[in-house]
């Protein structure tokens, strides 16, 4: 397989497995209909984690097509534009800013540009509710909301729970975040 190949499978038989990780030239796979892992190499084959892949039991032999990719810029290259995939296949992408600390508009900005970019669905998220007073994060829920491009935002807390009932329902079932 080429290191840019993205090839479709036809045959109904084959497994296809999701990278769950990656690790100097190592692959770390799970199953989609069974939940097994299993570990290859993967020389040879760009993948990124999210990436669904089908295998000959030793080494990734070919790469699905992506239908969402989260990249970057590539370090190092100079005036070449190419990019690295950070992750694929991802359906909602939560940009997740501190409630506690002051809102900086261009950097929610940038942040929505790339999960926007991706093709996958962006949510603001404006974690650590509990530890403003309501009058101040209505405030900063406010700024985001003004910066947002119509992305649905949240006020939520991961310590007390507040919020992500909201959260929850404005994900898809079964979605990849």
């Amino acid at each position: 397989m080429t290191s840019d190949a993205h090839e479709t499978s036809t045959d109904a038989t084959v497994t296809k497995w999701r990278v769950i990780r990656i690790d100097r030239g190592w692959s770390t796979l799970r199953n989609i209909e069974t939940d097994d892992e299993s570990r290859v190499r993967n020389i040879g084959a760009e993948v990124a984690v999210g990436d669904i892949v089908t295998i000959d039991g030793e080494r990734v032999t070919s790469v699905l097509p992506r239908k969402s990719a989260i990249t970057r810029r590539r370090s190092g290259e100079g005036a070449r534009v190419q990019k690295d995939v950070i992750a694929a296949n991802v359906d909602v992408v939560l940009v997740v800013q501190a409630a506690d600390q002051e809102v900086n508009p261009r950097r929610i900005e940038r942040e929505l540009t790339v999960a926007l970019d991706s093709m996958a669905t962006p949510r603001l998220v404006l974690n650590k509710a509990d530890l403003v007073v309501p009058a101040i994060l209505a405030e900063r829920v406010a700024e985001v909301e003004q910066v947002s491009a119509g992305v649905s935002v949240h006020a939520v807390s991961a310590t007390t729970g507040e919020g992500l009932d909201e959260l929850l329902v404005d994900l898809p079932a079964g979605c990849a975040i």
